[in-house]
């Protein structure tokens, strides 16, 4: 953030008029009350949107995995067992 500069102020001016400006901004503590109560909330509300996906990511990942065991079972079967010719492999 770039930071303006003033030029200085006369000195012939009263001290009441030579006042320098500040870069800070003042609130009021409600105001900084309610934006901290409302990051408290944004920061539930992530935390819960994690977990929810979280969530749906081992579910996914668990039918994958039941997914793949029935098609690697029903490989290991047909090249282990029975008889090949049925199924029109040889």
């Amino acid at each position: 953030m770039r930071t303006r500069t003033r030029p200085p102020l006369p000195s012939c001016l009263p001290v009441q008029e030579r006042v320098e400006y500040s870069a800070e901004v003042l609130i009021t503590r409600s105001d900084l009350d309610e934006k901290r109560n409302r990051m408290a909330e944004l920061e539930q509300q992530v935390a819960e949107l994690t977990m929810q996906t979280e969530y749906q990511l081992r579910l996914k990942d668990l039918h994958l995995q039941e997914k793949t065991k029935e098609l690697t079972g029903v490989c290991g079967r047909g090249e282990r067992g029975g008889d090949s010719r049925k199924r029109g492999w040889g």
